[in-house]
């Protein structure tokens, strides 16, 4: 049986909609949710608790917090509470966060990033295996620090998120799984499929020990213009992101005059008019959006470039949207 996992885009799903739809999501047999922390909308932690408390079997997923806003040692403690309240279903998510946030906003310095990841996934795991830990990195110092409980698991898995080729490579290297950006591509999907190979082989591990975590932009409807449509503003929203355009669409794919128009808007805080500057073949190479049997071919060209576990981000808080998008799970299952 195919696996599926399902996220929300946390600016217009409240903690109540995901506890809704989360519920929804394991009755129709979703492998896992992935909840992200959106400065400053919801906390990931405190809702993934909710979650917990609602369900019994869907593994539970941090998708993703970072080391900045959150100490490593509180991210332990946060991510073993969240296994004990559930059993035994947590994931811990881990990447280094969006600068925008961190250093615009939040005026914190993110010098070194990947290295700050590396240092953070090697302390919260010595934490979570129950080590008294005392460190002295170059980001961080613990003395003599403990868990006061045990982690349902023997072992929390660390999913690390990367974007770029060193940061997929060390990925590959050092934790359980990899979880690919919000908006990938299938031709994204097969150039970080090599580059995380790379990182596993040099740990000595085999590709397919791995799982790749593909975030995908999901809007399914009867009405295949409808559901493309609802995923502009949030492309328009992904391709202000550095080097995201080029990364993510093929090279005839690439209309400078759309981005730049894009971006004017973005700039002005109008994602509304920015996204209707995303052109059709924006949304063919970063979503999986239309009609239920062409979202369901679409999942499954990501899974043929290596996506083990694809993710369904529901992108409208209204009923009828994401539970046609939660079906896809039957289509996947008796396409």
């Amino acid at each position: 049986m195919r696996r599926l996992g399902v996220s929300f885009w946390p600016e217009v799903f409240s903690a109540n909609d995901v506890i809704k739809y989360s519920v929804e999501a394991e009755k129709k047999g979703y492998d896992s949710v992935w909840i992200a922390e959106h400065y400053l909308f919801r906390d990931a932690f405190a809702t993934l608790g909710g979650v917990a408390s609602a369900t019994s079997r869907i593994r539970l997923a941090t998708g993703v917090v970072n080391p900045y806003t959150r100490h490593p040692a509180f991210l332990a403690m946060s991510i073993a509470t969240i296994d004990e309240l559930s059993n035994g279903r947590a994931i811990l998510g881990i990447g280094s966060g969006v600068s925008l946030w961190i250093e615009e906003q939040m005026a914190m310095n993110m010098e070194r990033p990947v290295s700050v990841v590396k240092e953070s996934i090697r302390v919260i795991r010595r934490l979570l295996s129950g080590e008294t830990v005392s460190h002295k990195g170059r980001t961080f110092t613990l003395r003599n620090m403990k868990l006061g409980f045990k982690t349902y698991q023997d072992s929390v898995p660390i999913y690390m998120a990367a974007v770029g080729p060193k940061t997929l490579q060390l990925a590959g290297e050092i934790a359980d799984g990899v979880i690919l950006t919000a908006g990938c591509s299938p031709k994204y999907v097969v150039d970080a499929v090599e580059n995380i190979k790379i990182g596993a082989e040099k740990a000595n591990k085999r590709l397919s020990q791995m799982d790749i975590v593909a975030f995908l932009i999901s809007a399914v409807s009867e009405d295949p213009k409808a559901a493309k449509d609802m995923t502009r503003e949030l492309i328009a929203s992904l391709l202000t992101r550095p080097s995201r355009a080029k990364l993510m669409l093929n090279p005839e794919d690439l209309d400078e005059k759309a981005l730049d128009l894009i971006m004017q808007d973005a700039r002005r805080g109008n994602l509304n008019a920015a996204g209707a500057h995303v052109t059709a073949p924006m949304i063919e190479s970063m979503s999986v959006a239309g009609a239920p049997q062409e979202c369901r071919k679409k999942i499954e060209e990501y899974v043929r470039k290596g996506a083990t576990l694809p993710v369904v981000m529901l992108i409208s808080p209204k009923e009828q949207d994401s539970s046609a998008t939660l079906n896809l799970i039957q289509q996947i299952q008796h396409g």
